[in-house]
């Protein structure tokens, strides 16, 4: 026997004891000859036959490539991210739209409460600030202070009365960003376990979220282990990188991975440094979890280690400046 492709070879090998692979002059004249070849051995009868099969095979290598990509877990990755970003938004907009709604009845509960989610759990459970006075165990979690402050405000708020119809329809919306608020975690809940599985490396150093944009923004987990870390270093600042072009200003030292804490929370003397070095890990892990898919505690001990020598070199560069000298960091 015969074939093209070791892989081939491989699989034929478990039932072969005599398997071989056809030389490049041997291939060559297959091709060459494959119409004729097709005709003889009777998959057709004629020319046109041969051709309408080669299609008919085509379109069904397609079909099943497209197939076999739809199911890959970081397909299913970048469709989570995407998903959990959209329901943010639809949170902090539907959220904020109650806030100001609400506040209209009850303005003195915007000095207890900012975030737009918890004060749409506060409407949805307590609905009329008049109903604070008889019960209401949301804010039995405060101290007994703030609990006094809270009854004392709606006891005499200069919101206005609102209608029962009102409220319903407030609560509505509140009850909206609520349940969007649980399929957002339930949805988070499910990108950790993809990340963990697919990228464990990635996952260990940028945690499952910047990890999975990552994969997002590249096209997929194979796409991005082929980035040079130069690239992975500003994957998401493109509008920048375009405004830098066209009017001189600086390039972006970093994009999606300034949203890492290790950028983001050191000074900004020490964040291009630190994002070489995190965007060239990434690259590393990107590249075991493709090709192996076996976690390497080594990437993530090596990134804080050297993390932890830019931060004492840039000390020290800091303290040259400081006293005069030029103590230019590269």
């Amino acid at each position: 026997v015969k074939v093209q492709s070791n892989e081939l070879r491989k699989v034929f090998l478990e039932r072969f004891d005599n398997v071989e692979l056809l030389t490049e002059e041997e291939t060559t004249k297959i091709v060459s000859k494959k119409v004729q070849i097709i005709i003889e051995s009777g998959f057709a009868k004629n020319e046109d036959e041969v051709y309408q099969k080669i299609r008919e095979f085509s379109l069904k290598l397609s079909e099943s490539k497209i197939a076999e990509e739809s199911t890959r877990l970081d397909v299913q990755a970048i469709q989570a991210i995407q998903s959990i970003d959209e329901l943010d938004k639809m949170i902090n907009v539907i959220g904020t739209r109650v806030k100001e709604w609400y506040s209209i009845h009850f303005p003195e509960i915007l000095q207890f409460y900012d975030d737009p989610l918890e004060i749409s759990k506060f409407v949805s459970e307590v609905g009329d600030r008049r109903r604070l006075l008889k019960e209401s165990p949301i804010i039995s979690k405060f101290s007994e202070g703030r609990r006094k402050a809270i009854l004392e405000a709606a006891k005499n708020s200069r919101g206005g009365s609102f209608r029962e119809a009102d409220i319903e329809r407030l609560q509505s919306l509140a009850n909206l960003v609520v349940e969007t608020s649980e399929v957002k975690r339930k949805m988070t809940a499910f990108l950790e376990n993809i990340m963990e599985k697919i990228a464990p490396n990635l996952t260990k150093i940028v945690g499952p979220t910047i990890g999975a944009r990552l994969i997002a923004k590249a096209g997929g987990l194979e796409e991005l282990a082929k980035l040079p870390s130069s690239t992975i270093q500003i994957l998401g600042a493109e509008k920048a990188i375009f405004r830098a072009l066209k009017t001189g200003a600086k390039p972006p030292k970093h994009g999606i991975i300034f949203q890492h804490s290790l950028i983001h929370g050191s000074p900004k003397w020490q964040r291009g440094r630190i994002a070489r070095a995190l965007a060239s890990k990434i690259a590393i892990a990107a590249r075991v979890d493709f090709y192996r898919g076996e976690l390497d505690p080594s990437i993530e001990k090596d990134l804080m280690e050297r993390v932890k020598e830019i931060r004492k070199t840039a000390r020290k560069d800091k303290g040259r400046v400081g006293k005069g000298g030029s103590g230019k960091s590269r």
